[in-house]
């Protein structure tokens, strides 16, 4: 047998001798029952097992021991259960060496790690330290509080982290440090409050960096900024599948940040789009975007934006679409989009504009769609 699968059946507790004559198995699956732990070596045998579900039960506490033995474990599924703490030492456990696993040279890699929807209060400092690595990890709607400096230190070949309504907040710029191999990183509906350039020195490999609805009121220059070290370093960072044409994008919606300034960027050259729209941005500076030199996208809409200083878009040479619709942009002054000589669209939607310069669009040379609608 292959395949085990049991849903539905009002299950409570499992024997640790429950499947050691199952050998074969390379699928199990337990879903929507009772039951509230495993005892250690519940798994044990089990070494052709592929994908373990265990979602939707009412698991409160994980054994350390109880997934001994699982040494080709790709999907391990312990999502909408109630775990409340992750183990310091049940990774290095899965590759004990008493587990047999040692036939194994190559370290272990877990493809997917899901605990979406569990109680998880606290992760500390070398909880993913072990025999294992994942490629996928989702920490989605959970409660971790404060994340430590180098909380995810061993998860060097992770791709994915999903951080999205965890309610975090971090302590230090170093909580991300060691994720040199992550692609995407989405801490929507978190509790950032500052980002600062240093934040992403460990992660050079980006593809796509979700820091919408964080929370978040400033953002801090890296203290790296003058260095040489910041001047190569470059975040690439992927927007979401409808924008194959822009693919590196930034997203920071629905936060509370009020300034800009300049330098913030330096290091993110390779960014094509940036969504900073939904926060409370009132004046935009010369140099505000100075290190965006690829950018193509940048949307603004629903600030409350009322200044635009002229050079504020002065490095965005490359830059195709320009939304500053819903702010509150009275006036625009002479030689306000200098720069922007690339500028394809414009949207000044219901900005309650009511003066507008000679020459406040001098230098649009291929401006080909301007909406200035609700004004």
């Amino acid at each position: 047998m292959r395949t085990l699968e049991f849903h539905y059946t009002n299950t409570w507790t499992v024997q640790n001798s429950t499947f050691r004559a199952m050998t074969q198995l390379s699928t199990l699956v337990i879903t929507h029952n009772r039951i509230e732990s495993f005892p250690y070596n519940t798994f044990w045998g089990l070494r052709l097992l592929y994908r373990l579900i265990l979602s939707h039960n009412h698991i409160q506490t994980l054994n350390p021991r109880m997934f001994m033995g699982l040494g080709h474990l790709s999907t391990l599924d312990l999502s909408n259960n109630y775990i409340k703490q992750l183990p310091s030492e049940w990774l290095s456990r899965m590759r004990d060496p008493s587990s047999c696993l040692l036939e194994m040279t190559k370290r272990q890699r877990i493809n997917l790690l899901d605990l979406l929807k569990n109680r998880i209060q606290n992760i500390t400092t070398g909880t993913f330290q072990g025999g294992c690595s994942f490629t996928h990890l989702i920490l989605l709607r959970n409660d971790l509080g404060v994340l430590q400096e180098d909380i995810f230190t061993g998860l060097s070949s992770l791709k994915t982290l999903d951080l999205r309504n965890s309610k975090f907040r971090l302590q230090g710029s170093g909580a991300f440090n060691g994720l040199s191999s992550l692609k995407r990183l989405t801490t929507e509906g978190s509790t950032i409050k500052t980002v600062s350039g240093d934040l992403l020195q460990d992660m050079t490999h980006v593809e796509h960096l979700n820091l919408s609805y964080s929370q978040i009121r400033s953002l801090e220059v890296s203290e790296r900024e003058n260095s040489k070290e910041a001047a190569q370093t470059a975040v690439t960072i992927t927007g979401p599948f409808y924008m194959q044409k822009y693919r590196r994008g930034l997203f920071m919606d629905g936060n509370a940040i009020k300034h800009l300034r300049t330098n913030v960027f330096v290091g993110l050259s390779d960014l094509t789009s940036l969504y900073c729209s939904n926060n409370k941005l009132s004046v935009l500076f010369p140099g505000a975007f100075k290190g965006l030199s690829q950018l193509k996208i940048l949307l603004l809409f629903s600030n409350e934006i009322r200044i635009i200083f002229p050079g504020a878009f002065e490095y965005l040479y490359e830059l195709r679409y320009l939304d500053l619709s819903y702010n509150r942009i009275n006036a625009i002054a002479e030689d306000t989009f200098i720069g922007l000589q690339n500028l394809r669209k414009l949207k000044l939607t219901a900005t309650q504009l009511h003066t507008i310069h000679d020459d406040a669009f001098r230098g649009l040379g291929f401006l080909k769609s301007l909406s200035l609608d609700y004004n």
